[in-house]
């Protein structure tokens, strides 16, 4: 990874020892990979320095009703401007309720196919304005 530091907050035990196991995540002195509960999570995002991430996405698991929408409200404005911030899953009907802040950034939208089961989900890459 050539990004000077890379933070990461799963909440999956599963899925955070899958990645954790990673022959290149091992190897890299800038990962930060924690394993925490989603609200903890979210706490922590919340506590970090406006415009202190250059690139963010949000694809957890949702263990309520509204949980990435949560993400995103955290994460908007840690987003520096000029800096990205990816969802997931974005063509939700959850998602159209976004934080009014996001809904005047530049978006790119992404359609592809999830392996399991076979559907056509969306991708949302949003650029926070300079």
């Amino acid at each position: 990874m050539r990004g000077g530091r890379v933070g990461s907050r799963e909440d999956e035990d599963e899925w955070f020892r899958f990645v954790s196991a990673g022959v290149r995540l091992r190897h890299l002195g800038n990962c930060n990979l924690r394993l925490e509960t989603f609200d903890s999570a979210i706490s922590y995002v919340g506590s970090l320095p406006n415009g202190s991430f250059d690139f963010v996405i949000v694809d957890c698991h949702e263990p309520q009703l509204g949980g990435r929408l949560r993400c995103v409200e955290a994460a908007v404005e840690k987003v520096r401007r000029g800096g990205w911030l990816v969802l997931d899953d974005s063509d939700r009907l959850a998602y159209r309720y976004l934080p009014a802040v996001i809904s005047t950034w530049p978006v790119r939208r992404f359609v592809g196919f999830r392996p399991r089961p076979l559907v056509a989900v969306e991708t949302s890459i949003f650029r926070r304005p300079n």
